[in-house]
């Protein structure tokens, strides 16, 4: 039996968690509280009433840059976090026969 289809067999969808994997789940946790305090700090430290723009504008206007930040960053670690757990490559050992 070659190396490739015996690790096939250890994938199976008993052994693997998917969307509820622990790893996943504590990142996205981090990043949802990661979010929050950037949204915090930036509603009270950055979002400011100038002649352009009210309070409550440059607010919505924060909230919305930091959560498409936050949610950007946390789909490419998702993303590679969970590309790592199933890698698509895996080497073929090819049987030497003599």
């Amino acid at each position: 039996r070659s190396h490739f289809g015996s690790s096939l067999l250890l994938l199976t969808p008993s052994t693997m968690a998917g969307f509820l994997d622990q790893g996943l789940v504590n990142g996205t946790i981090a990043y949802f509280i990661f979010g929050l305090v950037m949204w915090g700090c930036t509603i009270t430290c950055v979002a400011k009433e100038t002649k352009n723009m009210s309070k409550a504008e440059s607010v919505k206007l924060a909230t919305i840059l930091v959560w498409l930040a936050v949610v950007c960053m946390w789909l490419f670690w998702a993303w590679t976090y969970m590309h790592q757990m199933v890698p698509l490559i895996a080497p073929i050992h090819k049987k030497i026969v003599w």
